[in-house]
C-alpha cells in the first residue's frame, strides 16, 4: 500500500497477474523456467553474536547475498489488467 499527500491509500503494485513455469527440482539446463533466485557463493555468512546495551538485545548478524534471475521469458506471461470489468461500451 501507498499513501498520497491527502492520506488517501492505494494498492502499489495494480491490477496484474503473472502466470509463471519454475519446476521444484529443474532436470537441467533445457528445461524451461521463469526464473531462479541464486545464492552467492559462502552464504548465508553468519557473523559473531554480541549483546548490545543499547537495545538490551543479543545481535546475530547474517548476510544473505542472493541473485533474482529472470531466465526464461517464454516460461511465464504477464496480464494487464486481468480483473477488469467489461462496461459493454466496446
Amino acid at each position: 500500500m501507498t499513501a498520497d499527500q491527502n492520506g488517501v491509500f492505494s494498492d502499489v503494485w495494480g491490477n496484474y497477474a503473472v502466470l509463471a513455469y519454475a519446476p521444484r527440482n529443474p532436470s537441467g539446463v533445457e528445461e524451461p523456467s521463469f526464473g531462479y533466485t541464486y545464492t552467492m557463493k559462502a552464504n548465508p555468512f553468519v557473523e559473531e553474536p554480541y549483546y548490545d546495551n543499547n537495545t538490551k538485545s543479543n545481535i546475530y548478524g547474517v548476510t544473505y547475498e542472493r541473485a533474482p534471475v529472470l531466465a526464461g521469458m517464454s516460461a511465464g506471461y504477464l496480464f494487464i489488467d486481468p480483473a477488469a470489468v467489461d462496461d459493454g461500451d466496446a
